[in-house]
């Protein structure tokens, strides 16, 4: 399980500072916070995060980070209801009239269709 997945767990929704955010997931994190790629700092959040975008999507969590203000940059993470539903698109059945072979009907009577004849083979401009 994932250490967002862990932070959401009990919520629906998670608006906090980035600074909040990467401080709640480095206490998830415990040990496992010192390895390489977890971010140092919560200024690297925002990399980090962006690497496992689809990787959280599937497990049903998304996040952005919204304009900053007074007290820094935002981030919420927010639980979606099912990542099928975001990333694979519903198959629709075709109508039983367009699944039959129909043969193609000319616009235009075989004998108003102007002949043309090559009397030569055109030349090829190589420039």
């Amino acid at each position: 399980m994932s250490y967002a997945s862990q932070l959401m767990s009990d919520k629906d929704d998670f608006l906090k500072s980035v600074q909040d955010a990467h401080s709640a997931l480095k206490n998830i994190a415990g040990a496992d916070a010192k390895d390489e790629t977890f971010p140092k700092l919560p200024h690297n959040l925002r990399g980090g995060l962006e690497k496992l975008r689809s990787t959280l999507a599937e497990h049903s969590i998304t996040f952005q980070f919204l304009e900053r203000t007074s007290s820094g940059n935002r981030v919420l993470f927010s639980k979606i209801a099912s990542p099928a539903a975001s990333n694979v698109p519903e198959l629709i059945k075709a109508p039983a009239n367009l699944t039959r072979s129909v043969p193609d009907v000319a616009d235009v009577p075989e004998g108003e269709i102007p002949a043309v004849e090559l009397d030569e083979m055109p030349e090829v401009v190589n420039e």
